[in-house]
């Protein structure tokens, strides 16, 4: 199982997260960490130190942990990334409400605010019941905690993780609905919606709802949070559509629209 991928980085000097992008374009610039060397920490619990790994001919620049072990108990970056199999099992055996409890949560967290205003504080992170990024299984007595892969709607999407069910979200992206006319195969004419995702850098995707209409206003812009995942074939669309995570098997499985959460700006 894969490691947590980190997107941004405690920055210690300025007290505050900074993009990935910003220590790798640094370094492509100067061969070295500069003013951010043993600077940089988890952009979670702000504990564990990182350490920068070039690009190379095999793989692409990344940030890891210099010891996991510093970081603290309710980081979801302490804990191997779920797979696809686990993480569809661990949403199964959630009810409609949990899951809406979760997402609320976990839209929260993204969008590092406490209930005072202010950035989610690392204290809040004591307890891995408190992340909602932190998906706990009981085997046999034994509890095996894993962390629920997160990507930003900011960031490319890769192919190699097509498939992954992760949580994406973005700060800040207009939103808007779709809805396309239907017939059905016996001439019934029917409708659904797409809910549209523009984030401040310009990226665009697509969300099947299926019938669920959501009412969005055109006024500002939204925080969001969803889990799912997107297919190879439709990542080269101009629009790449992520499905949201489905409830139940085949044939009775269908989408889980609790999963998707957003709230204005």
């Amino acid at each position: 199982m894969s490691q947590p991928v980190y997107t941004e980085f405690f920055y210690r000097k300025i007290n505050d997260n900074l993009s990935f992008n910003v220590i790798r374009d640094y370094y492509e610039q100067h061969d070295n960490n500069g003013p951010y060397e043993g600077q940089m920490y988890c952009p979670e619990c702000w504990k564990a130190a990182l350490k920068f790994v070039p690009r190379t001919s095999r793989s692409r620049a990344y940030l890891s942990a210099i010891d996991a072990d510093e970081h603290m108990n309710g980081c979801s970056c302490k804990y191997e990334c779920s797979p696809t199999k686990t993480t569809k099992a661990y949403f199964d055996h959630l009810t409609e409400e949990q899951v809406e409890d979760k997402m609320a949560s976990a839209l929260r967290m993204m969008s590092r605010k406490n209930e005072r205003g202010g950035h989610f504080v690392a204290s809040r992170l004591n307890h891995p019941n408190d992340n909602p990024f932190i998906l706990s299984e009981d085997k046999g007595g034994k509890i095996i905690r894993r962390t629920l892969p997160r990507r930003s709607l900011n960031k490319p999407l890769y192919i190699e993780e097509a498939g992954l069910l992760c949580a994406f979200y973005a700060r800040n992206v207009c939103l808007s609905v779709k809805t396309v006319h239907k017939e059905s195969e016996d001439g019934e004419p029917y409708d659904y919606h797409l809910l549209k995702i523009q984030t401040d850098n310009g990226k665009k995707y697509q969300i099947y709802r299926g019938r669920h209409l959501d009412a969005i206003s055109q006024d500002g812009t939204y925080n969001i949070v969803l889990i799912g995942s997107f297919q190879a074939e439709k990542l080269y669309f101009s629009e790449p559509r992520i499905d949201l995570i489905k409830k139940g098997n085949p044939p009775h499985e269908r989408i889980n629209q609790s999963a998707l959460k957003y709230e204005k700006a």
